[in-house]
């Protein structure tokens, strides 16, 4: 229950504060949007373990981030490691409060059932990549996190032609030191359900495997079959 309220909270805190994050410099909307996740991870008493600083990774260069989905959580646990942009599809628009935090970060919305709309995605993305790194799940939707779906190659293809290099990132949850699905987000299971869920269990932990960098000198359908070769051996 008090994780609840104290969730709460801090949702409405973050509410309140979003119309102002649009009026800042890119540089203190990261900074905040970081903190922010920061919190709601430290109030679910989710570690967070990561084998590389994505941070001084993405500081460096500007990156196309690929990563295999199985929650919501899945955004604020990158954004808790390195402000980047996603690429998302327009479902989030209707999860409360979640996408806020989306919005405020450049989030590009994607509708996987319009071929059309891809193609202007594309542009979209690499715009956002001279910017920041941009951060994408290539299945397409949330898995339960013990195997992969089929990557969507579509979206590699900003990475080509920005001529901006690929960061595999594998996902993993674990409650009490094994493989879970507690914080899976996949088939029937609903947003408020999953956030219930999680909120019931303490000690878990996600894990981030940030893999070798892919150059994008190759065309998309390789750059996804490696990237999914990378991330299906890691998770």
């Amino acid at each position: 229950m008090i994780k609840f309220i104290l969730i709460l909270i801090t949702l409405i805190l973050g509410l309140f504060i979003s119309p102002f994050l649009f009026l800042l410099n890119r540089h203190l909307k990261q900074n905040i949007i970081s903190i922010w996740s920061k919190i709601i991870l430290s109030i679910l008493k989710i570690k967070v373990s990561v084998n590389k600083n994505l941070k001084t990774l993405t500081s460096q260069q500007n990156f196309l981030i690929a990563a295999n989905h199985v929650s919501w959580l899945d955004i604020v646990v990158i954004n808790s490691q390195s402000h980047v942009s996603f690429i998302a599809t327009d479902e989030i628009k209707k999860w409360p409060f979640i996408n806020l935090l989306t919005f405020c970060a450049d989030t590009i919305f994607v509708n996987r059932s319009s071929k059309t709309n891809l193609k202007k995605i594309n542009d979209k993305v690499i715009k956002q990549l001279k910017m920041n790194s941009v951060c994408f799940f290539p299945e397409g939707k949330a898995t339960d996190g013990n195997s992969l779906l089929p990557f969507k190659s579509n979206l590699f293809q900003a990475a080509i032609d920005s001529k901006k290099n690929i960061i595999p990132i594998s996902i993993s949850y674990f409650h009490n030191n094994k493989k879970t699905t507690i914080a899976s987000y996949y088939d029937d299971i609903n947003l408020l359900e999953s956030f219930f869920l999680i909120i019931k269990h303490n000690r878990l932990e996600v894990r981030l495997n940030i893999l070798d960098m892919i150059e994008a000198n190759l065309d998309r359908k390789k750059l996804s079959d490696n990237c999914f070769q990378l991330i299906s051996k890691s998770i």
